[in-house]
C-alpha cells in the first residue's frame, strides 16, 4: 500500500507562527485568552485550552486579560473594544491578512468602494471589511457579482485562501460592471500550491485522506478539491476516523493532504495509522527526509507557481515557496510552470518565505570570472560611471570598481569627470573578497603596455637597420623620434649633410632613418 504525502500538508505559515507563539504566550503564565478559535482545528484549541488559553467570543468576556488576535485578524472597532475592556493585546494576524488589511485601509482612504472576494461569514472576511473607509460589498460567485450595481471606480480584493480560479471568474464579471476596477490580487500563495498539489495527488490516487477541521473552510475546499478527483476521499479530523477497511489493499495507492490549520501531529497521528496497517515503519521523519533542505548561498531550481505585479513566487520543494522580487529577476518572459535557477537570499524574510534572486547568481558569476582574471593577472574591461571624491567608479564587467586618481593616468588628472563613459582597460590591483570590492588601476596598465613595447622594440633594433620614426619633440641639439615604444635621439649634426643652426620644423614628422 504505497503512501504519498503532499509536500505543502499541514501548517500554513501564517497558522504556524500563531500557534508557535500561543505555546510561549501559555508558558509565560500571564492570565490569557484567543479571541475566536485560534485555528479552525479542535485538536489545536484543545491544546491551548488545557495549557490555560481558552477562546473567548467577545471582547467584554476577555475582560481584563491578554487576548491573542488570531491569524484571522480582526477589525479596528473590535481593538477599540478590547481596549476598553482593558485587555493586552498580542496581534498574529497572519503577514497575507495584515497586507490584506492594508490593502483595504488604503484603497478606501478616499471613500472608494471595496469588492471583497470571500465567504460572507468568515470571520477574515468580517474582520477585513472593517477596515474599509468606504462602501462594502462581499461576493462568493460570479452570480453574485452579476448583482453588484454599476460602479464608475472600486478595488478588488480577495480572501487569503480563496480558490484562484473563483478569484480569476468574479473578477472578469467585475471588469464589465466597474469603469475602473483596481485588481488586488490577496490569496495567499499558499493556497494555490496547496491546491494544485492536492489535485495532482487526488488524480493519481485510488484513495485519498485529507485531515483537517471540519469548520475549517480551507480544509473543506481542499476536500472538495480531492473529491472531484478521487471519489474514495475521506475528511477526518484525527486517525480513529479512519474507516477500518478504507484501504484494504497492499496494492493501493494512498495520498495524504491536510489543510493549512492541521498541526503536524495529527498529520503525523495519520500517517503512522497507515503505515501501521501493512507493518512498515514509516513516521514524519521520513517525510522531512524527503524534503529538500536549503541554505543561504544556495543555488535551487523551481517552478514558477504564480506571478504577481510585484513578485514571482517559486516552488524549490521546500516547506516553503521562494520569493523573487522583481528588481532581483533577470529573466524578461518568465510564466507559470516556467522552472528557473535562483539563489537563496534568505531562508526565512520573518514573514515565513523563502527570499530568493537571479541576480545574485549573475553577479556571482560575474564575481568568480574577475577573480579568476585576477589570479591570472589579466587586464578586464570597465567604463567609467562616476567621477566621486579621490578618483573614478567604474563598471568592470558588471561589477562595481573604484580607480584612485593616482591610478588614472602616468601623469596627474586635473579632471576625473572627462573618464565617465570612456572605455578603458584595467588591471585589479586590490580585492576585499569579504565585501566583494575591488580597486583597479589604469596607470598600471599603461606602464605594462609601454613596459612590453619597449622590450619588443628593443628586440628588433639593430645597428644599421632602416625603421620608421614619429618626431615627437624638437630641442636645440636634435629630434627625439618614437621607433615603436623606445625614444631615439637625432643628433643636430645627423639631421642634415649641410649644418644647420636649430633642427627644422618638419612639414612631415615621419621620415625614415638609420
Amino acid at each position: 500500500m504505497p503512501i504519498e504525502v503532499a509536500a505543502h500538508a499541514g501548517f500554513c505559515m501564517g497558522v504556524k507562527r500563531a500557534v508557535e507563539s500561543a505555546m510561549q504566550v501559555a508558558a509565560s503564565g500571564v492570565p490569557s485568552c484567543t479571541l475566536g478559535e485560534l485555528a479552525h482545528n479542535p485538536t489545536v484549541v484543545d491544546m491551548l485550552s488545557q495549557r490555560g488559553v481558552p477562546p473567548v467570543h467577545t471582547p467584554q468576556e476577555a475582560q481584563g486579560r491578554q487576548v491573542l488576535i488570531r491569524s484571522h485578524g480582526v477589525s479596528p472597532d473590535v481593538l477599540e473594544a478590547l481596549a476598553k475592556a482593558g485587555c493586552s493585546v498580542v496581534d498574529l494576524t497572519c503577514p497575507f491578512v495584515a497586507k490584506l488589511h492594508r490593502t483595504v485601509a488604503e484603497g478606501t482612504a478616499d471613500g472608494t468602494p471595496v469588492i471583497m472576494v470571500g465567504e460572507k461569514e468568515h470571520p477574515e472576511v468580517k474582520g477585513t471589511c472593517g477596515w474599509a473607509r468606504g462602501d462594502v460589498y462581499v461576493v462568493a460567485t460570479p452570480e453574485e457579482a452579476e448583482q453588484l450595481p454599476e460602479m464608475d471606480k472600486a478595488i478588488a480584493a480577495a480572501q487569503t485562501t480563496y480558490p484562484p480560479e473563483r478569484w480569476e471568474a468574479i473578477t472578469t464579471v467585475l471588469r464589465r460592471k466597474v469603469r475602473h476596477l483596481e485588481e488586488h490580487c490577496t490569496i495567499c500563495n499558499a493556497t494555490p500550491v496547496r491546491q494544485r498539489e492536492a489535485k495532482e495527488l487526488a488524480a493519481r490516487a485510488d484513495a485519498m485522506i485529507v485531515i483537517g477541521g471540519k469548520n475549517s473552510a480551507n480544509t473543506q475546499k481542499l476536500y472538495a478539491a480531492c473529491k472531484a478527483l478521487c471519489p474514495r476521499t475521506i475528511l477526518v479530523e484525527r486517525a480513529a476516523e479512519i474507516p477500518p477497511a478504507f484501504a484494504n489493499t497492499n496494492s493501493e495507492f494512498i495520498g495524504i493532504t491536510a489543510g493549512a490549520s492541521t498541526p503536524a501531529g495529527s498529520l503525523e497521528e495519520v500517517v503512522t495509522h497507515m503505515t501501521d496497517i501493512q507493518s512498515t515503519e514509516f513516521s514524519m521523519d521520513a517525510i522531512v527526509a524527503t524534503m529538500t533542505r536549503i541554505k543561504a548561498g544556495q543555488t535551487v531550481t523551481g517552478k514558477v507557481v504564480q506571478i504577481t505585479e510585484d513578485e514571482v513566487c517559486v516552488n524549490i520543494g521546500y516547506k516553503a515557496d521562494g520569493i523573487i522580487k522583481r528588481a532581483d529577476l533577470t529573466q524578461e518572459d518568465v510564466k507559470l510552470d516556467d522552472e528557473i535557477e535562483a539563489e537563496i537570499v534568505k531562508v526565512n524574510d520573518g514573514e515565513g518565505n523563502v527570499v530568493l534572486s537571479q541576480r545574485n547568481i549573475v553577479n556571482r558569476k560575474a564575481w568568480e570570472a574577475l577573480m579568476a582574471k585576477y589570479e591570472a593577472g589579466e587586464y578586464v574591461d570597465g567604463v567609467g560611471k562616476e567621477a566621486v571624491k579621490g578618483g573614478l567608479i567604474a563598471d568592470v564587467e558588471g561589477v562595481r570598481a573604484f580607480v584612485p586618481a593616482s591610478q588614472l593616468a602616468q601623469h596627474y588628472v586635473d579632471k576625473i569627470g572627462e573618464f565617465v563613459g570612456k572605455d578603458m582597460k584595467l588591471k585589479i590591483i586590490e580585492v576585499d573578497k569579504q565585501k566583494k570590492r575591488i580597486v583597479a588601476s589604469r596607470k598600471a596598465v599603461i606602464a605594462e603596455e609601454s613596459a612590453a613595447k619597449k622590450k619588443e622594440a628593443w628586440e628588433r633594433l639593430e645597428e644599421g637597420i632602416i625603421i620608421h620614426g614619429i618626431v615627437r619633440r624638437l630641442t636645440q641639439f636634435g629630434a627625439f623620434v618614437d621607433v615603436g615604444g623606445v625614444d631615439g635621439l637625432i643628433h643636430i649634426t645627423d639631421l642634415s649633410w649641410g649644418r644647420i643652426p636649430i633642427p627644422p620644423r618638419l612639414s612631415s614628422p615621419t621620415r625614415k632613418w638609420t
